[in-house]
């Protein structure tokens, strides 16, 4: 983050206070109890005002200082800090309040594969646009059945319909576990594949030097 400084005049306020002053005068002396009264205050503000407006009052210097960042790049990881902070915090509220441990595990597999993402993201942020689904509907989708499964589980006399809806929950918090470890997965499947190919060309340079000890492959 940089400081910006930005300087603007505004135009001194003097002859609406002169103006206002004469008002407050006047209104000491009149009566103020007939309509002649109060348009004779008028007609002195408004002669004040144009008149102290010919006068070059010394203009107001304003400066303001704000943080901007650097960078769009720096802009779009602040962005990602932010949307990571707020969606954690929701994923670990809805731990706190699910008494059923099974469901509470899935929520923190959730949890962990959402800080991966993100842990990419900050150092790939082009990559947003695989997630954006991820992000827009599913996690969101996930969070509001947690909601309704905290609720559904305060239910003393559970029919079966609420059972059913229960059972439904979990076997989505766990889908949606394994769908969002498979997301990890693939952003780093790229990675995963560079850091292979520079592996078997380091090994094949080496054996090409005779560096490479046929025992240790």
């Amino acid at each position: 983050m940089i400081k910006k400084t930005t300087t603007r005049v505004k135009k001194s306020a003097m002859p609406i206070y002169l103006g206002g002053l004469v008002w407050i005068i006047l209104a000491c002396f009149l009566k103020m109890t007939q309509l002649s009264d109060y348009l004779i205050c008028i007609a002195a503000a408004l002669l004040t005002y144009v008149i102290s407006e010919r006068v070059k009052f010394k203009p107001e210097v304003i400066t303001e200082t704000t943080m901007v960042p650097e960078s769009e790049q720096e802009a779009a990881n602040l962005k990602l800090q932010s949307e990571r902070s707020d969606i954690l915090a929701q994923l670990r509220e809805c731990d706190e309040m699910i008494a059923d441990e099974t469901v509470s595990a899935q929520i923190r597999r959730i949890e962990k594969a959402v800080g991966n993402i993100y842990d990419y993201l900050n150092e790939h942020p082009m990559a947003v646009n695989k997630v954006r689904k991820l992000f827009s509907y599913y996690l969101p989708t996930l969070i509001k059945l947690f909601h309704s499964y905290d609720k559904l589980e305060d239910i003393e006399m559970q029919g079966e319909q609420v059972k059913n809806t229960i059972a439904q929950i979990k076997r989505s918090a766990e889908i949606g576990a394994e769908a969002i470890e498979k997301q990890v997965d693939l952003l780093y499947s790229d990675e995963a594949m560079d850091i292979s190919s520079d592996v078997q060309v380091l090994e094949t340079l080496m054996k090409q030097q005779g560096l490479l000890d046929e025992k240790i492959r």
